[in-house]
């Protein structure tokens, strides 16, 4: 029990220390709390808006989708990010806006405890001081969006694969369960399960099996989190229009991937390039530490290790540039939780030679994080808020709009104008009061249905002069820019 009271004690105080940082940084900026957190950000509305619809409807609530585009599989309504995120931040989170930044809280703590658990005094304070700095836990702090869920992964992920590299192999199945959850969150999670299923492993048909193993679990968790998603219209779609043939195609991700490597010299944020550096970096460092100890003849840094290092690092970065993207800076958050994975690691094992370098080129990134930090959040402190918006549009809306237990699908759907969704462009609160239970979808105005199944449509003005044609509606509530409507064509009473 002593034990056990020690290592709780160990992972709160790792956890407090950023987050008492994070406090900090509100009250200096914006005289706030966390209490006052609201999301903004189109991302954290749909992740809100879905773990509400969970709650109160589980898996027969209305479609959350792009142009109407439907899931594979007819179980799922859910958005991109598949149906398991809004399953656990409806069956962990509450009713109130910070439902969702409470879970990403709590899995940071869990995280922490994990990864502390059994650590020395010196190397739980230096796991503290690591999240501190990193940019992306303080980034991330005051928001809803799904990185700081993702922090409490990779300290787990650290926490097991520390075990198996000291050759506690009891541990490997209890990692390779993390990890295939965290697979169902975020499919560059499942790459971890081929160290985590070969190391320690030196029997060649063993490894040949582990592989095979491998290559079942990731293909199958990674199709399931795929198959459970709604299609979303990526940039690389663009490269495979023309392609007519298997070998058009290849040439056409060859381009693109060639493309993504181009970008990442000339787009994203500050923090992104500060990112791609770090990483480049860290891969130099960790192989000329493990080269001159080897040289020398003390190798600390195993080969292994600094195998595990590198295939987190590089072979997640070569699948966002060959299955995802780089415009924007995109490839920031799938690599920022990878990024600290490899840090957290080298915590854990000690790997002071390759970790003080590293921390170093975080302080040195801190003015930029900063910087953006209070770009990114300043827009949730504005007098006219999400909480504000949402008390004046729950009435108005609820006033026309209802879910309806048993109805189908679309009849519980509102599809909506990209103006609604996008960032700045509206109030978030509007789209926060449409009725848990109802799904929202949002048209691309590249691929606007030919009819449109919804019930309830939610339209700027300009799109239905634009869309006329393909429209049979009667206006029930006018908003900001637009007007809900219902639409006529849709299988509904």
């Amino acid at each position: 029990m002593r034990a056990i009271a020690r290592n709780v004690l160990l992972g709160v105080l790792v956890a407090g220390l950023p987050l008492l940082l994070g406090a900090g940084l509100l009250w200096a900026h914006w005289q706030a709390s966390y209490a006052e957190l609201v999301p903004f950000w189109s991302d954290e509305l749909y992740y809100w808006h879905q773990a509400q619809t969970w709650r109160v409807a589980a898996w027969s609530g209305g479609y959350y989708t792009v142009s109407e585009h439907l899931p594979r599989l007819a179980w799922s309504r859910f958005y991109v990010w598949g149906a398991f995120s809004p399953a656990l931040y409806g069956a962990l989170g509450g009713d109130s806006l910070q439902s969702v930044w409470r879970v990403n809280v709590s899995a940071l703590v869990a995280g922490c405890m994990l990864a502390a658990a059994g650590l020395s005094w010196r190397r739980a304070v230096m796991l503290a001081v690591l999240l501190a700095v990193s940019p992306l836990p303080l980034s991330y702090m005051p928001s809803s969006m799904q990185e700081l869920l993702h922090v409490g992964v990779a300290l787990g992920a650290a926490a097991g694969f520390a075990r198996l590299l000291r050759g506690e192999r009891w541990t490997r199945g209890l990692l390779v369960a993390w990890l295939l959850a965290a697979t169902l969150l975020r499919p560059t999670w499942g790459l971890l399960l081929l160290p985590a299923l070969v190391l320690g492993e030196t029997r060649p048909k063993q490894i040949a099996a582990r592989l095979l193993a491998f290559a079942l679990l990731f293909g199958a968790f990674s199709a399931l989190f795929q198959a459970s998603s709604a299609p979303y219209p990526h940039f690389r779609s663009q490269f495979f229009a023309q392609a007519a043939t298997p070998l058009d195609a290849l040439s056409a991700l060859w381009n693109y991937v060639w493309h993504n490597v181009g970008l990442l010299f000339g787009s994203g944020t500050p923090t992104a390039f500060w990112q791609r550096a770090h990483i480049v970096g860290l891969v130099l460092v960790l192989t000329g530490v493990w080269a001159w100890e080897r040289r020398r003849g003390t190798p600390v840094l195993t080969t292994a290790e600094w195998g595990l290092h590198l295939f987190n690092l590089l072979a997640v970065y070569l699948a966002v540039l060959t299955l995802h993207e780089v415009e924007d800076g995109r490839d920031y958050r799938v690599l920022a939780p990878h990024l600290f994975f490899s840090a957290s690691l080298l915590v854990l094992r000690g790997r002071w030679r390759v970790l003080l370098p590293l921390l170093l080129a975080f302080a040195l990134s801190l003015p930029d994080t900063l910087q953006e930090y209070v770009e990114f959040h300043a827009p949730r402190f504005k007098a006219n808020n999400t909480a504000t918006q949402l008390a004046r549009w729950q009435p108005v809306i609820g006033a026309y709009l209802a879910y309806e237990a048993g109805a189908s699908a679309w009849c519980n759907t509102v599809s909506a104008s990209v103006y609604y969704i996008a960032d700045f462009a509206s109030e978030a609160g509007l789209l926060l009061a449409i009725p848990r239970g109802m799904g929202i979808t949002w048209i691309n105005p590249d691929d606007v249905p030919t009819r449109f199944q919804a019930r309830y449509l939610l339209l700027a003005d300009w799109d239905v002069a634009a869309w006329q044609a393909r429209l049979n509606i009667t206006p029930m509530v006018r908003v900001r820019d637009g007007t809900v409507y219902r639409n006529l064509d849709a299988a509904c009473d």
